[in-house]
């Protein structure tokens, strides 16, 4: 990679960008820590497919400007299960793809191991309850949830993150989304301090995790 550079764009993401995002996902979460780094390309496609195609849900992309390869990718959505409803779409392909990871990825047995430990998992409505009891106070209208960002490592450092989470909370304000939320461990300190410096909120809502999220500016 080359010192001198044009900074990376950042832009809504379409489908045409899908291979360069499986392509990203990979380097940025291993199948040691991501169960569809595990998953197939073709299955990623579609699962990131999704929050292109949905009215509900967007993704943006970091886009090198002269080669176009894609360094950087974040996603979220308004409309909370989309995670069921691509298995209910894709349930035999991922199904097949899960079996075959658990002889390649750790991220897949930890997975597993944790849905047969915990005998009583949240349900949306106790999760808002969590958040409530943390001190979250609730949206004042209607709210995005961030799910994951991701930024090539040869790009970090240069106020790339920061570029593309902008973008995405202003495209984000800009259809109508008063609040865009997001979920941290309490260990990820980087993480921690990368959102407060972009004037994030933050509440611990247990052991492990902390919610975070950043208001609309309200209008004089």
């Amino acid at each position: 990679m080359a010192d001198s550079r044009e900074p990376l764009r950042a832009r809504d993401m379409t489908l045409n960008d899908l291979d360069g995002v499986v392509e990203l996902h990979k380097h940025c979460f291993t199948s040691d820590i991501s169960i569809f780094s595990a998953l197939s390309p073709d299955v990623m496609k579609r699962y990131y497919g999704m929050f292109v195609e949905e009215p509900e849900s967007f993704a943006a992309v970091l886009e090198e400007p002269v080669s176009g390869h894609i360094a950087g990718f974040t996603f979220g959505t308004t409309r909370p299960g989309i995670q069921k409803r691509f298995l209910r779409r894709y349930y035999f392909r991922f199904l097949w793809n899960l079996v075959k990871g658990l002889f390649t990825s750790k991220a897949v047995w930890n997975s597993l191991l944790s849905r047969f430990r915990v005998k009583n998992r949240s349900r949306l409505g106790e999760y808002d309850s969590v958040l409530a009891k943390a001190g979250v106070p609730p949206p004042e209208g209607l709210e995005d949830l961030c799910m994951g960002i991701g930024v090539h490592r040869d790009f970090r450092g240069e106020g790339n993150a920061a570029r593309l989470i902008d973008y995405y909370v202003t495209r984000m304000f800009e259809k109508g989304v008063v609040r865009v939320r997001g979920d941290t461990r309490t260990n990820n300190i980087a993480s921690m301090t990368f959102f407060k410096r972009r004037g994030w909120e933050f509440r611990r809502i247990s052991d492990t995790q902390v919610s975070i999220w950043i208001d609309r500016p309200k209008k004089d």
